[in-house]
């Protein structure tokens, strides 16, 4: 069954369900490495030495969006230390009021996006206008940009993605800005970054937008005697 029929045989018996949730667990993985990887490992924290992590770290924000056709946003990263490889962004409007509501999927007919860049330091993304009409289904470049994306993120180069186009359309229109072959001289300068979009129409009221940006994140780990110390790294 695809995602958007389940989300439609959910919203039909909403009304009749009660959920009780008694307990909720955290469950996280632990890797214990073989006695003699337990010894190499002894070593370069006795020895001081300077182990470096690089990981692609995230960050989640929300805004209220205006009751106009243009909507600016500005997002959150730190210059010198958070370099952004991808922006997915999405909206929802009147959520979470009650619980008939869905609040795990997002909005795209009340909101019918005719363009959509992300001002990276000056630098536009994508570089040309994406034409979209939610009513003549022109979302395949949305949905051509999650699947880069999906694929990029989970290193797989699967023909499909998570979502199909009518899951996409029906259940997570996302809007996802890839940056990943970003100017390397991007990497000494502050970081300004700017959502940018035209709606046809002016926003519907009680419209939330989210984004979610994924950045690079270098730590170095250095021993201390018995320990190790993790530090993050300012490319600065």
């Amino acid at each position: 069954m695809a995602a958007s029929e389940i989300y439609s045989a959910l919203d039909a018996i909403a009304n009749d369900v009660v959920v009780n949730i008694t307990t909720l667990k955290w469950v996280m993985p632990s890797v214990m490495p073989s006695l003699d990887k337990q010894l190499e490992l002894l070593e370069v924290i006795k020895n001081k030495e300077t182990v470096t992590l690089v990981l692609l770290n995230k960050r989640s924000e929300s805004i209220n969006v205006p009751q106009a056709t243009i909507f600016n946003w500005k997002l959150q990263l730190a210059g010198g230390i958070e370099h952004p490889r991808f922006i997915v962004v999405a909206f929802q409007t009147d959520r979470g009021a009650n619980q008939t509501t869905n609040n795990a999927s997002f909005d795209l007919d009340g909101l019918n996006v005719t363009s959509a860049y992300v001002l990276l330091n000056g630098i536009r993304y994508p570089y040309s206008d994406v034409g979209t009409e939610y009513a003549a289904n022109k979302y395949t470049k949305w949905y051509h940009e999650y699947w880069i994306f999906y694929t990029k993120y989970n290193n797989d180069n699967k023909d499909d993605a998570c979502l199909s186009l009518l899951d996409f359309l029906k259940v997570a229109p996302l809007y996802v800005f890839d940056f990943s072959n970003q100017p390397e001289k991007l990497k000494n300068t502050t970081i300004d970054v700017t959502l940018n979009m035209t709606f046809a129409a002016a926003a519907p009221a009680n419209t939330v937008a989210y984004a979610v940006t994924y950045f690079d994140s270098m730590y170095t780990l250095t021993g201390d005697n018995n320990k190790q110390i993790i530090q993050l790294f300012n490319y600065q």
